[in-house]
């Protein structure tokens, strides 16, 4: 049986990186639906993606239906997607459209919307009049093969997981819906089905699916909800050879793989499994001449505080280059309010110097914490930000989320939606805090998925390529001259690379050439930029030779 697959976009922030169906990049593939394709596959059915948005015309989306699909299943992330003030319900108009060309096709809805809705009181009237055949509540890959196969053979019964229309409209309700526990018994989930909407680039970026839910308990998050649409462990991760596995497969399928984002809500939720995890991508790099990159998401936990030096340094051995956590605010007050696991500034500022030093890029993200936000408390979380010095920042407001703990509070609390004034200083965030440590340049592009900025990034990442291939030239011709002792022309190929943070061992191999033709003037204002980055006792002593040398001048 053929099967559409439709992945369908809400007028969200998140979703403006998406134009006439268009992904920018293949970190931005949704692994939900890419999964349950998979799965498909695996059970012997063909499929085929489609991109829905509001930019999508009715007459391009039926052109790009390539076969006479039996089963179209639609993956709704937003809620706007069904129901929405601004106009765009996207979900009942484009089932009209399926059934209006494929009256026969059976139209199955699954996505993370759906199963919150799945979970409100107007849940069955709100679903039913989107026209769907069948709703998935929960983990879809073992649900939607079934609703497959239950199409194909036309008898349908009650399936975990499910709700299934009968005859007379009502919903057939599954009794049970379930995690799937073991994550590593999933098919790889299905990139190939991507290619016709994803943009070209020279170095490949893909998602690797590391756990699924969450172990916190914040007020605010959608996973309260989540965690009570099913059974089971909701917090699940997958092996470190379940994980390595499918990089291996993915670096034999496609050569011009650079770059891995591990997705989970804490890669360190266990430090034994993080090691484990660590020092098997350390090993799986090894036995190829091409390393690959990898970033992940942490979050803050008493022995990640208390050991970080040792994990950030196994993050590095693992050629972990970049990693993602939330504070969502700097008041510590409101991170209790809010139940985040406990950790003080200071400990952020400490972690954050930390990975600096190690060349570890960092995205934070932040929220404004309407209601219990004030001035106070937004200006501790700009200053921390700055301490912080992260190469992105994530900036969201606290929304409010049906059958949290939050809504219970905002009964009480009986608060309404942030002011002018407060969506004004939300908006003014990432300009507050990038404007003390980025350049104009830097910040004028920080909207690098908009699609009238993203062709000028797009070119600047070009130009800062080339200026990095140009770069390991210089140091390669610069290590030949040391080792060559021609140090002249050492310290002239060093003084033609741009020198940072991650590559500040130039200072000191620059230096060290500056001491053997005797400037050891020169010697001594690179072994303090040097040691400005990062203390190491050898170049402390080897900066004193040169003042000594010096004050022999001098005498």
């Amino acid at each position: 049986m053929h099967v559409s697959c439709v992945y369908i976009h809400g007028t969200g922030k998140f979703f403006s990186r998406f134009h006439h169906a268009k992904v920018l990049t293949y970190e931005q593939i949704p692994l939900g639906i890419s999964y349950i394709s998979s799965s498909l596959k695996k059970a012997g059915h063909s499929t085929e993606m489609s991109v829905y948005t509001p930019d999508t015309q009715a007459v391009e989306f039926l052109r790009g239906i390539q076969k006479n699909p039996s089963l179209f299943v639609l993956s709704v992330m937003d809620k706007d997607c069904v129901t929405s003030h601004d106009g765009y319900a996207g979900v009942p108009s484009l089932i009209k459209l399926i059934k209006s060309k494929y009256p026969d096709s059976k139209v199955l809805l699954c996505g993370t919307y759906i199963t919150l809705l799945s979970q409100t009181d107007c849940a069955e009237n709100d679903l039913k009049n989107t026209g769907a055949d069948a709703v998935c509540i929960g983990d879809g890959e073992k649900a939607v093969v079934e609703y497959a196969e239950q199409t194909e053979k036309n008898n349908y019964r009650k399936t975990n997981n499910l709700w299934i229309k009968d005859k007379d409209g009502q919903w057939l309700k599954c009794e049970t819906s379930l995690f799937v526990e073991d994550l590593d018994s999933l098919p790889y989930p299905d990139m190939d089905c991507w290619f016709d909407k994803c943009e070209n680039f020279d170095d490949l970026q893909i998602k690797v699916q590391m756990g699924r839910g969450c172990c916190n308990r914040c007020i605010y998050c959608i996973s309260q909800v989540f965690e009570k649409s099913s059974q089971g462990k909701y917090f699940r991760v997958r092996s470190a050879a379940g994980i390595v596995g499918e990089i291996e497969y993915l670096r034999k399928k496609y050569e011009n793989l650079d770059f891995i984002i591990l997705e989970v809500e804490n890669g360190f939720f266990d430090a034994e499994n993080f090691y484990s995890l660590c020092r098997a991508l350390a090993d799986e790099n090894k036995k190829h001449d091409k390393k690959i990159k990898y970033s992940l998401t942490l979050a803050f936990t008493p022995l990640l505080m208390q050991n970080n030096a040792y994990i950030i340094d196994m993050m590095k051995q693992a050629n972990v280059v970049a990693i993602s956590f939330s504070i969502e605010s700097g008041s510590l007050e409101i991170r209790n309010k809010l139940k985040r696991p406990y950790v003080t500034n200071e400990q952020i500022i400490e972690f954050c110097g930390k990975l600096h030093l190690y060349g570890i890029k960092t995205t934070i993200a932040v929220m404004y914490c309407y209601p219990f936000e004030t001035l106070k408390t937004y200006n501790e979380t700009i200053k921390l930000l700055q301490l912080c010095k992260p190469e992105r920042i994530d900036t969201a407001v606290m929304g409010v989320i049906s059958k949290t703990e939050l809504e219970r509070l905002k009964k009480e609390m009986n608060f309404g939606l942030p002011n002018l004034f407060d969506k004004l200083l939300y908006l003014t965030t990432q300009w507050r805090v990038y404007r003390k440590y980025k350049t104009l340049k830097e910040i004028l592009f920080l909207r690098s998925d908009n699609k009238y900025v993203y062709p000028l990034v797009s070119l600047w990442n070009k130009i800062d390529r080339h200026k990095l291939a140009a770069a390991e030239k210089y140091q390669a011709k610069a290590k030949q001259a040391f080792d060559e002792q021609n140090y002249k022309t050492a310290i002239k190929y060093f003084n033609k690379i741009k020198i940072g943070r991650h590559n500040s061992w130039i200072y000191a191999d620059r230096a060290i050439a500056k001491m053997r033709i005797k400037d050891y003037e020169g010697a001594v204002q690179d072994f303090d930029r040097m040691q400005a980055i990062e203390k190491k006792e050898v170049y402390e002593k080897l900066k004193k030779e040169c003042c000594d040398m010096i004050n022999q001048r001098i005498i």
